[in-house]
């Protein structure tokens, strides 16, 4: 070996391997592609690529499906469609078909929120028109609850001023039965005690028993006094009535007949009053009974009242609030409508996306095994040798 001989010469790189990588020493071309074509790695696309697209598609059908099975369907996608048709195993076209059953169910689902969006947007003059006419509605009701509540208020106003009228009216009639039945029951008792009077201590000292005129004089005096007897008449009568019959004479007869006249008609003018008395009583209990029942009436009115002016009074708030909630409608219904357009404009993006997921995956379903390359040209013929030539 001749320490002269570079290394490449002696085979460092030997000719076999060179021919295994032809290329390997092949010079680059300089420079970009010429104007208006494509470079054919860009122009060759992978449709396998797309396959996380497709597994993404596949998790969005979480509505209809539990996600432990949309995870494992997600999972399956490359490696049911990594491979061409006829190599696909039939558990692999079973579970192509449960992804396509998936992708459509996200298709029908985002096709329908574009068409209720859809729907909402084309409804968008009469929509406007109803909330209007809402809010007319809404404050005509309120203006007649307001009325309805102030009309309650003053109707309760006016039963409780009822209410305190009859009970006034009860405790005069009960006050008044009160001092009648006092003023006849006194009579009743100044009657049976001059009729008493009368047929014991006076009839006693009428006959004039001896020694038994000290207490009961004292009681007839007594008794004159209280009914204001006449004070000469009393007087004298103390004197006689002290005397023993026998002893008394005409003045003294006088005496005595007199004053049993004005116990007698002291006695009857109380028994006028008293029968007088029988039918006024009876009136004011009447009349009593009849305060009590125009009380109770008024009181049960009252409470009546009460009810209705808190009815009108919960329905004038529900009206104020369906008022504020329809002027706040009406009000929000533009901004509502730029939302739901922009909502809109989003669910037709969806829909355009799971369109073209679909598309994709539905090539991949279908792809085959590309035909063999075709058969290289075969080599031209070698050319005659050149004349003159002798061939041995």
């Amino acid at each position: 070996r001749s320490p002269a001989t570079p290394p490449r010469a002696r085979g460092l790189f030997p000719a076999a391997r060179r021919r295994r990588n032809p290329r390997a020493m092949a010079p680059k071309r300089a420079g970009t592609p010429s104007k208006g074509r494509t470079p054919k790695k860009a122009r060759e696309e992978d449709p396998l690529q797309r396959c996380g697209e497709i597994a993404s598609m596949v998790k969005c059908a979480s509505m209809d499906y539990p996600s432990d099975v949309l995870k494992m369907l997600a999972g399956s996608v490359r490696e049911c469609l990594g491979r061409v048709k006829e190599e696909r195993h039939p558990f692999q076209h079973s579970t192509i078909s449960m992804i396509e059953e998936t992708l459509n169910a996200v298709q029908r689902h985002r096709a329908a929120v574009a068409e209720e969006l859809e729907q909402k947007v084309a409804s968008a003059d009469s929509e406007q028109t109803s909330r209007n006419s809402l809010v007319d509605t809404a404050t005509e009701d309120h203006r007649a609850k307001a009325e309805a509540a102030e009309l309650a208020k003053a109707a309760m106003k006016e039963a409780s001023a009822a209410v305190v009228a009859a009970s006034t009216a009860c405790n005069t009639a009960k006050s008044e039965q009160k001092e009648g039945d006092a003023a006849y029951e006194k009579a009743e008792r100044s009657k049976a005690k001059l009729e008493g009077m009368l047929a014991g201590e006076f009839d006693t000292l009428k006959k004039g028993a001896g020694g038994a005129t000290g207490r009961p004089l004292k009681a007839l005096l007594k008794v004159g006094k209280e009914f204001e007897f006449d004070g000469n008449l009393m007087e004298a009568a103390s004197v006689t009535l002290a005397k023993n019959a026998a002893s008394r004479g005409t003045f003294d007869g006088l005496v005595v007949k007199e004053l049993e006249d004005v116990f007698s008609s002291t006695i009857a003018r109380l028994g006028e009053h008293i029968a007088g008395e029988e039918e006024a009583r009876t009136a004011r209990a009447a009349k009593v009974e009849e305060c009590w029942a125009a009380q109770v009436e008024a009181a049960n009115a009252e409470v009546n009242r009460k009810v209705a002016l808190d009815d009108a009074l919960k329905a004038l708030r529900d009206a104020e609030v369906a008022k504020k909630n329809a002027v706040r409608s009406a009000k929000d219904f533009g901004p509502e409508m730029k939302h739901t357009n922009a909502k809109l404009s989003e669910a037709k993006k969806a829909l355009e996306e799971v369109h073209g997921v679909i598309a994709v995956f539905k090539a991949l379903v279908e792809r085959t095994e590309p035909p063999p390359p075709e058969l290289a040209e075969e080599a031209p013929a070698t050319a005659p040798p050149d004349a003159g030539t002798t061939v041995a």
